[in-house]
């Protein structure tokens, strides 16, 4: 998980919970509250897509690492056709 993503989430939901912290929250409490959740989510986002390209990558590096050469492929193929 990226460090700044990391810290964003953290942060807005600590933002989250101060301005719903109040028994009865005041207007600008709320609208402070939908703003740091808006930006929760779209670091939450940014953190999904850092973690499937990620994982996209080691996918395509294994899959490479495992590739016979395509001498091989040609040969397999003649032998049985």
């Amino acid at each position: 998980m990226p460090p700044a993503a990391r810290r964003t989430i953290e942060k807005e939901k600590t933002v989250i919970a101060a301005a719903n912290a109040p028994a009865d929250p005041s207007a600008q409490d709320r609208a402070v509250a939908a703003a740091a959740a808006v930006q929760e989510q779209a670091a939450e986002r940014e953190l999904r897509q850092q973690q499937n390209e990620q994982t996209s990558a080691s996918r395509g590096q294994t899959a490479a690492a495992y590739s016979p050469p395509p001498d091989a492929v040609g040969q397999v193929l003649e032998h049985y056709f």
